[in-house]
């Protein structure tokens, strides 16, 4: 009885020890393939077989590291093999994707929204939305600046289906590359921009006539055609794509910024937006170029700007996640679709670049121009301005969203809009206490103090212009 114990603890230990071998034999032919690294080809059966190899790698791994006596060296080479195999490729893909500066123009490449009828992500004639693309570098491959576009709104459903004819409203004539996004926030120069040059840019285009902002299901038709309001939409399927198309779901650091109606979107989305982010961020914030429009009389005394707009919210029934402020005008929720009501509700760290006399808003707003004001009554514009520009800063800075910390803002009285991202001047000319609104934007970046004092006023007569770096008017 003994000499059999004996006998069968012999062969106990010699499988072991064919085990151990067998293991070993396997591990070094693996592992020879991993550090070559080239064996398995290219395209895709090369794939087929690294895939295979690296599923062998992490079955031999797990029987290794379970079966004594398998050399220290022969582990440490599983471990660059599998490098070779796994980590190498996708540092190596990521980089090809991520990783390279853009060309001297900074062109960004057009994205059409995938599978866009099912997902509604539809402009206004139907043909799919979109947005331009420039892929980040360096220490900003996993930073991300998602722009909205402006572009005014359309008022009423046949102005709707005139504007479903252009830019604004189809993507069908849309250019593939676009070389105009190359300079202020834009800029790939590290000189010109330095918080955002090597970020992941994204330039979505506008062309819902609403702010990224309707929401109706069925489209209506107008003079025999479909019309779509599906702005809401088109920011959801951009946000999906974005996450699981082009990598940003490993985004660390976002921000949302807008111009005109984009300004206005990113004040009205900035809340709801974070929510549609992954849990990798860890700084977001937003910035609204020219979008603080106020709900106000032109200069003829006619709410023209306040009853269109709130058309165009009936209209589009449009989208605003904004529990604070809808409770707040719960019998007129329409009016959330303005700034100056939507901003004090905002929890998103928010920078505001806004004129106090921004060109827009005095031209078509309050209705201010040459063929608008008789002549007999021009002695009476530049109060008219200074008063509207007074009261627009009252708007702003009697909320506490611009006295907060995490908030800033430049405010300025340049006869402008969407400067810093569609005018040069704006972005590093014009200055406030000495300071640009590039530098304020890096100061609030770091969550420095960075907001402007209150804006001066017009003269009543030439030059008109309080602030001699503003572009003559």
């Amino acid at each position: 009885r003994g000499e059999g114990k004996r006998l069968e603890r012999e062969e106990r230990r010699g499988e072991r020890g064919l085990e151990e071998r067998r293991c070993t034999e396997g591990l070094r032919n693996l592992v020879g393939v991993g550090l070559e690294g080239e064996r398995e080809g290219k395209g895709r059966e090369g794939m087929k077989r690294k895939m295979r190899r690296l599923v062998g790698l992490v079955a031999l791994a797990t029987l290794a590291l379970a079966t004594p006596g398998v050399e220290a060296q022969l582990l440490s080479d599983l471990a660059e093999a599998a490098e070779n195999l796994l980590v190498r490729p996708l540092e190596a893909a990521w980089d090809a994707t991520f990783g390279k500066a853009p060309d001297a123009a900074g062109t960004v490449y057009l994205e059409l929204l995938p599978n866009a009828t099912e997902t509604g992500a539809l402009c206004l004639d139907g043909s799919p939305a979109g947005y331009w693309f420039r892929k980040g570098w360096g220490d900003g491959k996993d930073k991300w600046l998602v722009f909205l576009e402006g572009g005014g709104w359309c008022f009423n459903e046949q102005d709707c289906y005139e504007r479903s004819k252009t830019i604004l409203g189809s993507s069908k004539q849309w250019a593939q590359t676009r070389s105009d996004r190359s300079s202020q926030i834009f800029s790939a120069d590290p000189k010109e921009n330095p918080d955002f040059y090597n970020w992941n840019l994204v330039d979505v285009a506008y062309c819902d006539g609403a702010s990224f902002s309707g929401n109706v299901a069925e489209p209506i038709t107008v003079n025999g055609e479909e019309i779509y309001f599906r702005g809401k939409n088109i920011l959801e399927a951009t946000v999906w794509h974005l996450k699981y198309g082009k990598g940003m779901t490993f985004a660390t650091d976002v921000v949302l910024a807008g111009c005109s109606a984009g300004g206005l979107a990113t004040l009205l989305h900035a809340d709801w937006f974070e929510t549609r982010l992954g849990p990798s961020v860890k700084n977001y914030k937003a910035i609204s170029f020219s979008g603080f429009f106020p709900d106000t009389p032109n200069f003829q005394g006619e709410p023209w700007y306040p009853s269109v707009m709130k058309y165009v919210y009936e209209m589009q029934q449009v989208d605003i996640h904004s529990p604070g402020c809808l409770a707040d005008n719960m019998n007129e929720q329409y009016k959330c679709f303005f700034a100056q009501n939507q901003y004090r509700h905002i929890k998103t760290p928010v920078f505001l670049a806004n004129s106090v006399y921004d060109m827009y808003t005095i031209s078509v707003i309050y209705n201010v121009s040459q063929q608008t004001i008789p002549e007999n009554e021009n002695n009476l514009v530049v109060p008219y301005l200074n008063d509207k520009s007074r009261s627009l800063w009252d708007l702003i800075s009697w909320t506490g969203t611009w006295w907060a910390g995490k908030n800033g803002g430049f405010l300025h009285t340049c006869f402008t809009h969407c400067a810093g991202c569609l005018t040069d001047s704006g972005w590093s000319g014009v200055k406030v206490d000495g300071m640009s609104l590039r530098d304020y934007l890096g100061l609030w970046l770091r969550n420095q103090v960075a907001r402007t004092r209150e804006p001066c006023v017009y003269t009543l007569g030439e030059p008109f212009q309080c602030n001699p770096t503003c572009p003559p008017l």
